[in-house]
Order: C-alpha cells, then structure tokens, then sequence
C-alpha cells in the first residue's frame, strides 16, 4: 500500500512538472502578446480616420440611428415619414434615407449648427421642414426639391454659403419649381434672408424687435411702413395704418450668376402686378430698407384713392419708382390732378407732377410751387421757364433731358434736389439764385457743354460730383462764399490752373481730381481740411503738378501715391509726389508697418524731385510717407506728412 502510494505520488509529481514546463514556455511568449493587444489597441482608435471623409461622418448604425464623428456628432434617424436631426456641430454632405420619397416631414433640432449646400435634394415630397434657431450657416439650395413644400419654419437671419460648383442660384431654394406657401421666423429677421428664399407668406418672429407681420407681409414694428412683400403675391393691398410705402419692399432683388459672367439681378417679386395703398399712406420713400440688391418693380397697376394722403411729391415719386405704369391712367384717376399742355399737377398743395408734352418751349403756370422729382426727365424740351411762384426743385426733375439749353430758374427758389440737370448734354449756361447754399450732389453730372455757372454768395457748399465732366472754368472756385468742396465736384474738368481762396475750409478726396491737364494748384487758405488726394487720383499726373501755398511751411503738404514693380530681390516701389513751390527738399521714410517702426529706412531728395525708386526686397516695404522742407536760418522747417499704404 505504501508502495502504491508512492507510485501515485511520483505520476503525480510527473504531471506537476508538465505544467510547470508549460507555464515556462508561456512567460517566454508574453512579449509577443503583449505586443499584439497594444497594436489591437491601437488600430482600434485610428482606423476610423484611414476611412474617407464621407465614411467618417457616416460612422455606425445603431438601431437605425446614424451617429456622426469628429467635430460634428449630428445624428439622424427615420420615423412615421419624418427625418429628424439631432446633435452638435454641422450636418454632412450626404444624407444616406432608404426611401427619400417617404419623408413628409424634416425636423432639424436645436443643437445643430449647420446645413450644406443641397442639403435635402431627392427629398420631393417634403411637405413641411422645421430649422431650429441654432442654425447659422445654411448653404445654397438647401431646402429640399419638394413641389409639395407648404410651411417651412426657420432662423430669421443665417449666413448664406455658396456651393463651390458653376453655377449660382443665390437662394437656399433649389430650383424655381419650389414653392412655399408659409415661412414662419423663429428669431429676429435680417432683410438679406428675404433675398434668399421665396414664398407667399412671410410670418416674423412675436419676439422681433423691429418688424411684425400683418398677412403675410412684413411692416415696421409700430406697422407705419412697409417693409417686406412676399416674393409669388401678384396682388397687395397695404394695411390701413400704413403711413410710408418704402418702394424697396417690392424692389428688393437677388444676385444670380455664372462664373465668368457678370453679376445679374433677379427681382424677388417679379409677378406683383397690383397694389391698393390706403388712405393713411403719406409719403412714398425710394431707399428706406435698402436692399443690397435691388431692381426696377414690373408693377402695372397701382390704386390711390381719391381722398389719399400722398401729396404731389408721393405721386411722382411712384410714377418715377414704377415706370411700368401708365402715368396718364394713374394720374386721371385723382380729381385733384389737374391737367393742361402736358403738365400734371396737384392742385392741394401746387405741385409739378408730370411732364407728357412734346413741345420744344414749357412755361410753368404761375401757381405751381414745386417742379416735381423726375418731372421733366428724359423728355425732349429745350427750353424752360419757371415762375417766381416755384420754391423747390425736386430731384432728377430734368435729368437726361439731352436737347435742354437754357433753364431760368426763378429767385425764389430756395432748395434744388439731386441730380436736377444730370445728363443735360446740351446746357450751356446756369444761373443760380441767391437764396440757394448749396450746388447739390450729382446737379451738373456729365453736363458736357456746361460752360458758364453764376454761383451767388450764399452758396457755400459744392456737392459730389455736382460738376463732374463739364466745361465750367475754375474761376467758378472765386466765389468767396464757399467752404465745403466734395469729392469729384469738379472731376475730369478741363483745368490747367486752379486758385482756391483762403474761405475754403475743407476739400474732400479728388474733389480737385481735374486730369491731366492740370499744372499749378494755388492755396490761399489753411490746408489743415485739404485732402492729400484732392487733386490727383493718377500717379502719371504728379510729375507735372506745382502746389503753391500762401501759408507757412508747417501747412505744406504733397500727394504721394506708391506702386510695386517687380519680384523677389528685383522688387521695388515706386513713389511720385506733386511739387512744392519753395521747397528745399523732402524727407521720405519707407516701413514695414503704419507706425514707421519696422525695417525704417529714411531718404533725402533734393527739391526738384517728384519721384523715387525704393529698393522693396523680401517685401520690406509696406508704407511710405514723405515731407517737405524749407531751410530758415540754417535749419529745417518741415510741412506735414503725407502717407501712404500698398
């Protein structure tokens, strides 16, 4: 027995060793394990970012759920007919449904921050989609190609993203085809939004704090103006209330285009044909909610009734904002217009509305108070008599009347709109009277002939563009009343000299700018308020223009204007300056940076030079300045510094 034992006992020590032996073997191994579970690991984590980019915003299916990766973890799933989108971040490119034709409803929820371009193509039986407000960026045709889209809820201002393909809708519509019957703002709206989409409907946000919806169509937020019409209303009927017909509420328009070609226009509501304005309506305003992009209306028919409120000027401003109607009808509709010798005009307040004649020779009746805007515009009269009774002229009341000569404008006359005489080729001569103070803007523009203007001594300002491209001598600046002068008041005019008297206190950029021929600039006065650009736009032009100054030295100051030329270390600058009558030389300084403190180089010119190159390697020239001197009693006096920037 105790031999048997001791045999059991040595099979059993036997076995033990076996396993100790393969144990041995294992802890031999352990490396190469240890190895293979940290490059499992590994793999494991980067494997998703090997994939394509539309693979990773795939990710993985979970119980029909899409949950993405990376920034975005916006997830969709699919239920009773409705897309809904939930997470964070930006929706991908592609969208993977089944069957597109079942969804009725899209839901974006509040989270997401982003859909692209053609984000819900092929979903065509869309009835309905609902944006959550946390949506910021919505990219072009976006919206889904449903005929059947009836309501469509969404933020009222977003920033708009182009596809990077041809061709441009400018709409986050898809194609023309779609049409929405009602858009419901969840927050406050940007008039761009309306350039973006089209519908009948256009329901602002309750909570907006400058505009409320009243049927659809957007006003002011106290309802007083107009301010929005919904693109496909082919009627409208404005809300009594309504003091002030914005005209850009129906003129508004969005930019459409293909690459390489120019920039179109496309109005919003191009079908509106019809609009009733109510007895409150006062005033009909041409640029209140301007539009970024706007287009002349199609409007045939508008509707006053005859006891309105608009006045003359609110009659001719329509006539003028929608030349499609028919000023005859409209007008002879009012039993306040009176008529006589192709003039209309308002006999409530005295007011020219309408010029139709064909005559070469007007004369106003005595009684009109106002010639009205665009009242005579593009007509063919030659000859104009205003009465003493007419105390404004309004804007653009003869622009582009091409055969126009001579125009008596009445001492009486106290205030001019813009562009009274834009475009009269023919005008030779002009007299202004007393009571006027200002030239106003665009009032002689492309005047070609224009040859004599009397200004009197009340007038002490000159408009931009008033005398751009006419023939007025510069003896016009002797009028010692003025003060103000804009920019390109007397641009492109044929000058070889100019004085400006010492009442002149600010000259504003180019408003001098006289071309070519201009050779010597006098001034009398202080140049504190004289732009450096105020008599030159062109470099070429420098070369030949002396500056005088009757003041001090420290007033002194040159044009400078600078251009590259060249790459790498053959680049260089070049800089030209207008002569200075008197000086002694210039101070140039060139930089890297506005302050002059990077790369400074300083130069000294001698005092006949009025141009330089600059030695521009590696592009350490970014800014250049240059001043005058004069030497007093052996030393410098320097003028001011004119700057400029590449």
């Amino acid at each position: 027995m105790e031999c048997g034992v001791g045999k059991k006992s040595e099979s059993a020590g036997k076995c033990d060793h076996r396993h100790k032996a393969s144990f041995a073997v294992s802890w031999r191994l352990r490396p190469i394990f240890i190895l293979f579970v940290l490059f499992f690991v590994c793999f494991s984590c980067v494997w998703p970012f090997l994939l394509p980019r539309t693979a990773q915003a795939a990710g993985k299916k979970q119980d029909g759920v899409k949950t993405g990766r990376g920034k975005s973890s916006v997830s969709y799933t699919v239920k009773n007919g409705m897309l809904i989108l939930k997470g964070k971040g930006a929706v991908s490119p592609k969208i993977k449904v089944a069957d597109k034709k079942k969804i009725k409803k899209i839901i974006v929820k509040k989270g997401v921050t982003s859909l692209p371009p053609w984000a819900f193509w092929g979903f065509k039986n869309v009835k309905e989609v609902e944006i959550a407000a946390s949506v910021r960026r919505i990219g072009e045709g976006a919206l889904p190609d449903s005929k059947s889209l009836k309501k469509v809820t969404m933020p009222g201002s977003f920033r708009y993203r182009e596809d990077e393909g041809d061709y441009l809708s400018y709409s986050i519509l898809p194609n023309e085809k779609v049409r929405i019957e009602m858009i419901y703002f969840n927050t406050p709206l940007s008039l761009d939004t309306c350039s973006y989409i089209k519908s009948g409907q256009l329901n602002v946000w309750k909570k907006d704090p400058k505009y409320r919806s009243i049927k659809g169509v957007v006003y002011s937020k106290d309802g007083k103006d107009l301010v929005r019409v919904p693109a496909f209303r082919k009627s409208l009927t404005v809300e009594e209330g309504c003091e002030v017909f914005c005209a850009q509420a129906v003129q508004y328009a969005k930019e459409y285009g293909v690459v390489d070609i120019d920039t179109e226009v496309e109005l919003v509501c191009k079908g509106l044909k019809k609009i009733v304005l109510p007895r409150s309506v006062r005033a009909v305003d041409p640029s209140k909610y301007e539009a970024e992009c706007y287009d002349t209306s199609k409007v045939k028919t508008i509707v006053v009734r005859a006891e309105h409120s608009l006045g003359g000027e609110g009659l001719a401003r329509i006539l003028h904002q929608f030349p499609a109607v028919e000023a005859k009808r409209f007008l002879g509709q009012l039993p306040d217009v009176v008529t006589g010798n192709g003039l209309f005009w308002d006999r409530r307040d005295g007011y020219l509305i309408y010029y139709s004649g064909r005559g070469d020779e007007v004369v106003v009746p005595d009684g009109i108070s106002a010639i009205g805007v665009f009242a005579f515009a593009e007509s063919g009269v030659k000859r104009v008599v205003v009465p003493d009774s007419v105390t404004e002229i309004g804007e653009g009341a003869f622009s582009q009347c091409r055969v126009l000569k001579e125009v008596r404008l009445p001492e009486t006359l106290g205030k001019m709109g813009k562009s009274v005489f834009n475009g009269c080729s023919a005008l030779t001569s002009v007299h202004f009277p007393k009571g006027l103070a200002e030239v106003p803007t665009s009032a002689f523009l492309y005047c070609e002939s224009l040859q004599e203007v009397v200004l009197p001594d009340t007038v002490t300002e000159i408009g931009a563009y008033a005398f751009f491209s006419t023939k007025v001598p510069s003896s016009i600046l002797s009028c010692r009343s003025i003060k103000k002068i804009k920019s390109y008041a007397f641009g492109s005019v044929e000058w070889s000299e100019l004085t400006l008297p010492e009442t002149v206190e600010i000259v504003e950029p180019f408003a001098l700018a006289a071309g070519p021929g201009l050779r010597r600039v006098r001034i009398c006065g202080s140049s504190t308020q004289i732009s450096q650009n105020a008599f030159s736009s062109c470099l070429n032009d420098k070369i030949n223009v002396l500056i005088e100054y009757r003041t001090g030295v420290e007033e002194w100051q040159t044009m400078l204007d600078a251009s590259r030329a060249g790459s790498g270390k053959r680049s260089v600058v070049q800089l030209g300056w207008y002569g200075i009558s008197g000086v002694d030389g210039w101070q140039i300084q060139v930089s890297r940076d506005k302050a002059f403190q990077k790369k400074l180089r300083t130069f000294e010119a001698k005092k006949q030079k009025t141009g330089m190159w600059v030695n521009n390697k590696n592009g350490a020239v970014r800014c250049a300045r240059i001043r005058p001197y004069q030497m007093k009693e052996g030393a410098r006096v320097y003028g001011k510094w004119s700057t400029v920037c590449l």
